[in-house]
């Protein structure tokens, strides 16, 4: 006849006197020479539950720290300016080669960068567009990007060949190019992908977050401070 432990419930053997599953004296039997009393029975108590914060927020966090570092360390401020303007400048090429205009990035030391383009091509129209197609015809044979390929296709034309649509997409390509390249790093500091070591989230982390900082300060001036918005419009 099987007996059940008063502290877990598992069916034991009816000659055992300790349960097979927890260990416990078993009290039911009453010939039990090792019989506790009531008072002295031994209590088992679940495991605490520890609450991790995952690794990836981890590395988000000390990036913001760093990038705060980055910020007030004036060497430091100047080559993540020099990053920066890298990528914004890098979004301008990107969207004038994007409309048929020959661009490259010009950065300088002394603290200007500038996107220089040239007037449209009907040659790079031509051959952006077949790619954009191509694109697109590959994408829906393979079934993927299908969103992105069909959307560049159909947004190339509003672009490429309408001013104000143009002028406009010059204007913001920077930035956008800088807050696509912050999403990256971003993306892997939380994720851990696409990097060989494991110190280099922080890096990212602490990257992404000035690229994000100070796009978010350069709103804030062009909404609210009119010295922002003359600083702005005398750099082009």
């Amino acid at each position: 006849m099987a007996v059940s432990c008063a502290q877990c419930g598992y069916a034991n053997d009816e000659h055992a006197e300790t349960c097979a599953l927890c260990g416990v004296l078993l009290v039911a039997r009453q010939d039990n020479p090792f019989r506790l009393p009531q008072t002295e029975r031994p209590q088992i108590h679940a495991p605490r539950k520890t609450i991790r914060v995952p690794v990836g927020w981890v590395h988000l966090g000390i990036g913001i720290l760093l990038a705060l570092v980055f910020t007030l360390t004036p060497v430091l401020r100047f080559m993540g300016w020099l990053v920066g303007s890298l990528f914004h400048e890098t979004g301008h090429v990107a969207f004038a080669w994007f409309v048929g205009c020959p661009a490259w990035p010009a950065i300088s030391l002394a603290g200007h960068a500038a996107a220089i383009h040239k007037p449209q091509s009907t040659g790079i129209l031509v051959v952006v567009g077949l790619l954009l197609a191509i694109g697109a015809w590959q994408a829906w044979r393979t079934k993927r990007f299908r969103g992105l390929a069909f959307t560049a296709l159909a947004v190339w034309p509003f672009f490429a060949f309408l001013e104000t649509p143009r002028d406009l997409g010059f204007l913001l390509s920077g930035h956008l190019g800088e807050l696509t390249f912050a999403g990256v790093f971003l993306w892997r500091a939380r994720t851990g992908q696409a990097i060989e070591r494991e110190s280099e989230r922080p890096v990212y982390a602490a990257l992404g977050w000035f690229l994000v900082a100070r796009n978010v300060v350069l709103a804030f001036g062009l909404v609210f401070s009119e010295a922002a918005r003359a600083w702005y419009h005398s750099s082009g």
